[in-house]
């Protein structure tokens, strides 16, 4: 083994050495559609080598691209906490915390946030999902320019219970429910629904 092949696999090789019988899993550099399970490893500059173990899964998911996630809740009684991260050999803990980030699609009515040069947040309608060239699928939840609005801790959002936005209120955003399918506010009351601050506009128009 070269000195840059020890350096380039140190972590692999350190996780190899920890116990007897362990195996890993081998592509080549770039090509990950083909994995080999290897029990006494022989080490190249071009191949990669992760852990068979139960982040497996997610470590080749991170190969190809994807955000790993982390739950950094304070304890199984808050709510969830979602943070990215890049994963690695020798992060540990119950597998339950980490995620490969959801795939994102972008539907009619959604809000959505524009991070390029022209700043700012709008509601998407059919005519802006149709001259979307790549649809309204966003495979690594960020599409160019454009992501789906999330609400932060203690942004100021309207939130409302119903489809129609008749009857609203303002209040500051905490967090979701436990079981993440309703949205909770800085006095703890629950809603099916919230928006940005810019949906007071679109109310505004209909007048």
């Amino acid at each position: 083994m070269t000195h840059e092949e020890a350096i380039k696999h140190k972590d692999i090789i350190l996780w190899l050495m920890e116990e007897d019988n362990k195996t890993v899993w081998i592509a080549y550099k770039n090509n990950y559609n083909n994995w080999t399970l290897d029990s006494s490893p022989r080490f190249d500059i071009n191949h990669i080598y992760i852990p068979n173990n139960e982040f497996s899964d997610l470590y080749k998911q991170q190969l190809e691209g994807k955000q790993i996630q982390y739950d950094k809740r304070i304890d199984e009684h808050s709510l969830p906490l979602w943070i990215d991260i890049d994963l690695k050999i020798n992060d540990t803990g119950p597998i339950n915390n980490y995620r490969a980030k959801p795939a994102v699609q972008i539907n009619n009515g959604d809000w959505v946030v524009n991070t390029g040069t022209y700043s700012g947040i709008f509601q998407a309608d059919e005519q802006w999902i149709n001259d979307r060239p790549s649809g309204n699928t966003c495979k690594t939840g960020i599409d160019s320019d454009f992501e789906l609005w999330k609400p932060k801790q203690h942004e100021m959002c309207i939130f409302y219970d119903k489809e129609n936005t008749d009857s609203y209120i303002i209040r500051r955003y905490k967090g979701v429910s436990k079981h993440e399918t309703l949205f909770v506010d800085n006095f703890g009351d629950q809603w099916l629904k919230v928006a940005p601050l810019e949906l007071v506009n679109t109310l505004r128009g209909r007048l």
